[in-house]
C-alpha cells in the first residue's frame, strides 16, 4: 500500500469517529447566559384616554385603536416594547391591554386586560408569546410594528422617536 494510499485508508477509518466526538461536545460555558431571556414586567401603567394616539387597522375592524404614548416602555436586555392599548366599539365600549412586543421575533405577549378606564387590570398567568402572523386578532399589533415599533427586526427606539413614527402613521420608505 502507498502511503497516499494508507493515509487515505486512516482518515476513512477516524472520520466516523470525530463525528461521534463533535456530536459529544458540551455546549461552552456561556451558552445559558446567551440564551434569551424576558425581563420582569412591571406592574400595567396608569393610562388616560385622552393622550391616545390612533392606530389605523384597517377597514376590516369595527374596533378603534389607540396606544398611550406614556405607558410605552423599551427594555433593551430583552429586546421588549410594552404599552397599553386601548380598544374602543361604536357603542363606547373600551377594553384595555398590557402587552409587549418582541420586534426579534415578531411575537405579542398580553401581560394583564382591562374592560373599563378606571384600569381594573386583570393579570394573565404565564402568558404565552404568540406570533403576529396571521393572526386577525393581532391586527393592532401588527399595525403598531408597522407604524413604527419595529424597524425590520429591531425595536424602533428610542421612545419619543417610536411616538414621532407612531403618530405619522410609519417610518418613511427610503427611495433610491
Amino acid at each position: 500500500m502507498t502511503s497516499k494510499a494508507y493515509a487515505l485508508a486512516s482518515l476513512l477509518l477516524l472520520a466516523p469517529a470525530c463525528g461521534v466526538f463533535a456530536q459529544e461536545l458540551p455546549p461552552p460555558d456561556d451558552y445559558e447566559s446567551r440564551q434569551w431571556v424576558e425581563s420582569e414586567a412591571p406592574p400595567p401603567p396608569a393610562f388616560d384616554l385622552d393622550r391616545l394616539i390612533p392606530i389605523d387597522v384597517g377597514p376590516r375592524s369595527n374596533l378603534h385603536y389607540g396606544i398611550d404614548p406614556k405607558t410605552i416602555q423599551i427594555t433593551h436586555q430583552d429586546g421588549l416594547v410594552r404599552y397599553v392599548l386601548v380598544a374602543r366599539s361604536n357603542s363606547g365600549t373600551i377594553n384595555v391591554r398590557y402587552d409587549a412586543i418582541r420586534c426579534a421575533t415578531s411575537e405579542i405577549k398580553t401581560y394583564a386586560y382591562a374592560n373599563s378606564a378606571d384600569g381594573g387590570w386583570q393579570r394573565q398567568d404565564n402568558p404565552p408569546w404568540r406570533p403576529l402572523e396571521g393572526r386577525l386578532s393581532a391586527s393592532y399589533a401588527q399595525a403598531l410594528v408597522d407604524g413604527g415599533m419595529c424597524v425590520g427586526k429591531s425595536v424602533n427606539g428610542p421612545v419619543p422617536h417610536m411616538i414621532d413614527a407612531l403618530k405619522r402613521g410609519g417610518i418613511p420608505t427610503q427611495q433610491s
